[in-house]
């Protein structure tokens, strides 16, 4: 979506900009123009995090650096960050466009290819940083932000903008069980499969420019009938005559059915990518819970590997919600996670919140399984430098 972005603004603003000056006006710069005229041309902020992910896309390189070396002369300037330093990333011709950075701590190697010094390897982290402008160099104690303030500045920010922002966020949601009866006349046009044994289907609505999809419904709605309230399944139970608690062995076998998925893979792929959409659309907290029953109801490799790195992002944002408990059934979860079935830099990240949460629960780290696997220097480094509470909990956070 980011490099789709990227092509249309170069198309639909920055190269019409460009006429606008130069050809029909005979203007340098945006400062010229907007002293002369009632209409301003606005500046245009673009701020892009973990670009890493656009520089590794197909014509993803060539969108971002035509954006960054065109648009600045009309007013389109560009703000990137980046936790990696490699120069498949960072490449020479992005480095020499960039005019201004800051820069955290860095091993030497990677402080002389982003700052041509190695200024960046003194520096002490919690926000100590270098800034670099084509003028100056600076050492700069950056200011801390937490977790609650940033959610204030973006809540305060949507107020502010409500039409520019409304429709990236969900706008509602609703869960219901329905009978098959019900269910069919939602869902008219579409052929829903029958079950023996499912009286009852929970459905989950999140509607965004009021579309709803019938697999997203099920899906979530499945995922999220596992925190009815024993009080609402009495009810249920009563007024239907079944047992909704025996329902739930059918699921899977109707998934498969209603959607025509023969491997079980492809099913994973369906919850993985729902999941991900609402993630997308809300906050952490309102989403775990859908990590937590995706387990629940398929416990496999790659579902594990989700929920687990989305429980420690949920424990990052609600420090009130650690507990030993919490680490242990990580931990044995951890254990169930198959190597070949998961990607290597996602396994890697896994044996390292292990260890770090074996090191939680008072345990000997260094006996955490698989360490022989982590292989990335960054990681090793914050193994001895670091406390396992800041690696998951802290600025060092991964």
């Amino acid at each position: 979506k980011a490099v789709s972005t990227f092509k249309d603004l170069l198309k639909e603003t920055i190269l019409r900009r460009h006429r606008i000056l130069r050809h029909d006006t005979g203007m340098d710069t945006i400062e010229e123009y907007n002293s002369v005229n009632e209409r301003k041309l606005p500046r245009i902020l673009i701020v892009v995090d973990e670009f890493s992910d656009i520089m590794h896309e197909d014509s993803g390189e060539e969108s971002l650096t035509s954006v960054i070396s065109i648009g600045e002369g009309v007013g389109v300037n560009v703000l990137l960050s980046t936790s990696m330093c490699s120069d498949k990333v960072i490449t020479e011709d992005l480095k020499q466009m960039i005019n201004t950075k800051l820069v955290g701590f860095y091993p030497k190697e990677e402080s002389k290819y982003i700052l041509d010094n190695t200024e960046a390897s003194k520096l002490g982290g919690n926000g100590d940083m270098i800034y670099k402008s084509k003028d100056e160099i600076l050492r700069v104690q950056t200011p801390f932000i937490s977790t609650a303030q940033t959610k204030r500045n973006v809540k305060e920010a949507i107020k502010k903008y409500p039409d520019v922002e409304e429709e990236y966020f969900l706008k509602e949601s609703y869960f219901k069980w329905l009978t098959y009866e019900e269910l069919k006349k939602f869902f008219s046009e579409v052929d829903i499969v029958k079950i023996e044994g499912m009286k009852l289907y929970p459905l989950f609505f999140y509607e965004i420019d009021s579309k709803v999809r019938l697999s997203s419904s099920l899906i979530l709605g499945i995922l999220m009938s596992y925190e009815s309230s024993s009080y609402e399944i009495d009810e249920l139970e009563e007024e239907y005559g079944i047992n909704v608690k025996n329902q739930e062995k059918y699921y899977f076998k109707f998934l498969k059915k209603q959607f025509h998925i023969k491997e079980e893979f492809i099913l994973e792929d369906y919850i993985r990518s729902d999941i991900q959409a609402l993630r997308d659309e809300t906050d952490i907290d309102f989403v775990i819970s859908f990590y937590r029953n995706s387990v629940k109801f398929l416990p496999c490799s790659v579902i594990i590997q989700d929920y687990i790195l989305a429980e420690i992002d949920y424990l990052y944002e609600y420090p009130n919600e650690r507990s030993k408990d919490v680490y242990m059934k990580l931990q044995e979860l951890f254990k169930k996670i198959k190597k070949e079935e998961v990607a290597d830099f996602r396994w890697e990240q896994l044996v390292f919140i292990n260890y770090c949460l074996t090191d939680l629960l008072g345990e000997d780290k260094t006996k955490a399984p698989y360490l022989e696997d982590i292989k990335k220097e960054s990681v090793l480094r914050s193994m001895k430098e670091k406390s396992s509470l800041d690696i998951l909990f802290g600025e060092e956070y991964i």
